[in-house]
């Protein structure tokens, strides 16, 4: 027997409430390219995983960061 663990996949529900237009829109956008809400997610879950992360300390660190336009 392997003492190598496996990972669960586990996985949540989301639900979210947001503009009914913006809504439809991204319904009409993942349908237009054939995928399901699911799998877009997915990929921007894999999209994002090399993308680096900024810790942000402090509350000036936090409004610097919302205040930069770059």
């Amino acid at each position: 027997m392997s003492t190598a663990t496996k990972s669960k996949n586990i996985q949540s529900r989301v639900q979210t409430n947001i503009d009914s237009k913006i809504k439809e829109r991204a319904e009409n956008v993942i349908k237009e390219v054939g995928l399901t809400p699911t799998a877009v997610i997915n990929e921007l879950q894999e999209a994002i995983k090399n993308v680096p992360v900024k810790k942000l300390r402090t509350k000036k660190e936090i409004e610097d960061f919302f205040n930069n336009e770059d």
